[in-house]
């Protein structure tokens, strides 16, 4: 279950209460880690942490050139993007 910030911010109050990692676990239904893990990143630096941004490989842009030869290898074979990259070479 994605921690939303709503529930961050339950789960911060909840610590500060002196409610167990555990209890609060199981209410998020997440693992006692992640909830240790959020507190800690709390803890450092003050804020209530930001979950889930800026997370994956960054996207590569392709150039005009690309597009174009893209655009007129998928009209030509009429083939989607995992087949038509062997016959690219790109």
């Amino acid at each position: 279950m994605k921690l939303t910030r709503r529930k961050i911010r339950w789960l911060i109050k909840r610590k500060k209460e002196g409610m167990s990692s555990r209890k609060i676990a199981k209410a998020l239904k997440i693992s006692k880690r992640r909830v240790n893990q959020v507190w800690r990143m709390y803890m450092q630096d003050g804020e209530i942490p930001i979950i889930g941004e800026n997370i994956g490989r960054p996207k590569r842009e392709i150039t005009e050139e690309e597009r174009r030869i893209i655009l007129e290898a998928k009209k030509k074979y009429k083939l989607g993007a995992r087949r038509l990259e062997p016959i690219m070479n790109l």
